[in-house]
């Protein structure tokens, strides 16, 4: 019987040996390999053998416990980035909507600006509405002179400068005229 035995754990090894890093790979089938390692060298080593169950146990049980620990809190994370998932689903829909109408709102403002946009042409030369207030006229005068001023402008470019400076000062004193105002 006992050399049945040992040809048996012979045997085993051999079946194992080819695959021991396949076996080593993963835990569970190293806790495996261990447990029937251990099975079979009760047989032919029982006090070795109740050496090495006692220490796979106390190996064992712990990495286990870890295992399901690390588990546990896989699937409270896999949770926590569902509900988070959701909650950009809802933001993104949100924001899908209010750039839908946001377009919108651009589009009808567009349609508002050519139908307006039909007042005197001496407005409309310089950007601006018929009703502007003053304090507005007066901005945009003010930036079209920093803008156009030919003293800012290279040597090459101060004839066109001072050419498009002039039309728009001409343009701002037909406004002044228009709207009534006085220097």
């Amino acid at each position: 019987m006992r050399a049945f035995l040992n040809q048996a754990v012979v045997a085993g090894w051999k079946l194992f040996e080819p695959g021991l890093d396949t076996i080593l790979s993963s835990p569970r089938t190293l806790r495996l390999a261990i447990i029937l390692g251990s099975l079979l060298m009760i047989v032919k080593w029982p006090v070795l053998a109740v050496g090495v169950l006692w220490i796979s146990v106390v190996w064992a049980i712990p990495l286990m416990l870890s295992d399901r620990r690390e588990l546990v809190r896989l699937r409270s994370v896999c949770q926590s980035a569902g509900a988070e998932a959701g909650t950009l689903r809802n933001v993104l829909i949100a924001a899908q909507e209010q750039i839908a109408r946001l377009e919108q709102e651009l589009q009808e403002a567009k349609e508002h600006q050519g139908r307006e946009s039909k007042g005197h042409r001496v407005f409309r030369r310089v950007g601006l509405d018929t009703a502007a207030p003053r304090f507005v006229i007066d901005a945009a005068r003010k930036e079209f002179r920093r803008r156009l001023h030919p003293d800012l402008h290279p040597v090459h470019r101060k004839l066109e400068a001072e050419r498009r400076f002039k039309e728009a000062e001409a343009v701002f004193d037909e406004i002044w005229r228009v709207r009534g105002f006085s220097n």
